[in-house]
């Protein structure tokens, strides 16, 4: 389990349903620098991740990254993406697990129940033969809810494009669920400058983050 996660995070995030399955791919979606401390509350087990090397200048979080276990990867760099690839291969074939944001960034479009995913962790799947399991987070009102999705199995026959774009369905859905039980908000109700005070509330979050970060595989 992610080290410190209730010093970093002690907001106890309320599961709305599924159960989390050891021994897969955990796809998380991403909204701000919250998601990392929330994810390990969430699956428990323990779980290597994937991230961009960029995160190493934050002393802090490279610290508690590498007590945990994590891979890092130069987005740049093809030879550094093929390694990380091998490395996590390696993670999940010896039984480990695996955390991704498969977005690849932050989420903070105004529309866009997920942003287009990376189609890596497709590979990663297919090669290791372990399931992906798609979890939901949102964060409303000072509090955190989760949705935990069934084990998605990538059809081997099927290209990647399609199997990433069912991954993406069904992560969407699994947003607009949760949003769904959020309750009724009239626009009325709604402050003019909701959007831009929400996106600044995310970033204040993590203040080292690149927003251009999307980590390819």
């Amino acid at each position: 389990m992610y080290l410190g996660v209730k010093a970093i995070r002690p907001v106890k995030p309320e599961i709305i349903s599924g159960k989390i399955v050891n021994g897969c791919i955990y796809a998380i979606n991403h909204t701000n620098g919250n998601d990392f401390p929330t994810a390990a509350q969430i699956v428990k087990h323990h779980f290597y991740i994937l991230a961009d090397f960029t995160m190493k200048k934050d002393i802090g979080v490279n610290i508690l990254n590498r007590l945990n276990g994590v891979v890092y990867v130069d987005r740049k760099s093809r030879q550094s993406r093929a390694k990380a690839k091998d490395d996590l291969i390696y993670l999940l074939n010896n039984n480990k697990n695996v955390l991704l944001f498969p977005e690849g960034t932050w989420n903070l479009s105004p529309n866009l129940l997920t942003l287009p995913l990376n189609w890596g962790i497709i590979d990663l799947s297919i090669s290791s033969g372990k399931p992906i399991q798609p979890i939901i987070i949102s964060y409303t009102g000072g509090k955190t809810y989760c949705k935990i999705g069934d084990p998605f199995y990538p059809e081997q026959e099927t290209d990647k494009k399609e199997n990433i774009n069912k991954l993406r369905e069904i992560m969407a859905t699994m947003m607009w669920e949760l949003i769904e039980q959020g309750g009724v908000c009239h626009r009325n109700q709604i402050d003019k400058d909701y959007y831009n005070k929400w996106v600044k509330q995310q970033l204040d979050t993590y203040k080292n983050l690149i927003l251009s970060m999307n980590v390819l595989l």
